[in-house]
């Protein structure tokens, strides 16, 4: 008979999950949210070249990426 797992390594893990999750949901509205907006900046200017929708997605990822960063390097 194999000993049983402490519940504490499953509580652990499933913490885990949820603080990954929760921030790849962050990631996903930050970015969507500031391309959302670089588009309606393209709508309202009505240029041919989308730079709304560029620069949207650049400072999206940067502003998504930038907590991910900041999370995972923490030595706690």
């Amino acid at each position: 008979m194999e000993p049983k797992k402490p519940l504490n390594n499953k509580k652990s893990q499933l913490a885990e999950y949820g603080k990954y999750s929760g921030l790849a949901i962050k990631m996903l509205a930050t970015i969507l949210i500031c391309v959302f907006l670089g588009r309606q900046f393209d709508n309202w200017t009505h240029w041919k070249f989308p730079i709304g929708i560029l620069s949207g997605m650049f400072i999206g990822l940067f502003g998504a990426l930038y907590p991910v960063f900041r999370d995972t390097n923490n030595k706690n």
